[in-house]
């Protein structure tokens, strides 16, 4: 994706990684083009839907990073992640979820949700892993996994190919209850 030349990053960090130095850029702080910026959290949702919508995702997530903690919630959060995650963009969708931590947001099952959906549209090569330890993490932040947060697993491990680990998680399934296999799963 292109960035236009008036976008600011902030937290710029480079790494290495073997022989290759690679450069992190943390989620887009300001816009190309002037909007304004909701202080209601359902104001601000609508906005980064409509921005969104328009192909002009650096702004959106912009908007939401300028837009006053008040202003916020969860919901605003996810779509973040969401957008992130129906472009398979693993990485940004962790930062985007990082930064909603930071802020202060709880994670609910739909931020689960999103993350474990990046993971399955992202071609990172450690998507499982991360897919694996996101879903752990359900029980650290207080969220209970629903029977949609299993067939996201479901849905990584399918795309990226590892049957024996669906297979196992299938198989850990109970056969009623909220967790047990739906027909999606």
């Amino acid at each position: 994706m292109l960035w236009s030349v008036a976008t600011v990053f902030r937290n710029v960090r480079s790494y290495s990684t073997g022989s290759v130095q690679v450069k992190r850029r943390a989620l887009p702080t300001t816009t190309s083009i002037e909007y304004t910026i909701p202080d209601d959290p359902y104001l601000l949702a609508k906005k980064f839907q409509q921005v969104s919508r328009s192909g002009k995702l650096d702004d959106a997530v912009a908007i939401v990073m300028q837009a006053k903690t008040r202003g916020q919630s969860p919901i605003v959060w996810n779509l973040v992640i969401s957008s992130y995650a129906r472009l398979g963009r693993l990485s940004r969708a962790l930062r985007a979820f990082s930064e909603m931590r930071r802020r202060g947001f709880p994670p609910t099952q739909t931020t689960f949700t999103a993350l474990l959906q990046a993971c399955a549209l992202g071609d990172s090569d450690k998507a499982v892993d991360i897919a694996e330890q996101t879903y752990k993490s359900m029980d650290t932040f207080g969220v209970k996994p629903s029977i949609i947060n299993v067939n996201g697993l479901l849905s990584v491990y399918q795309r990226k190919h590892d049957m024996k680990k669906a297979l196992e998680c299938f198989n850990e399934l109970p056969s009623a209850g909220k967790r047990a296999p739906s027909l999606a799963t």
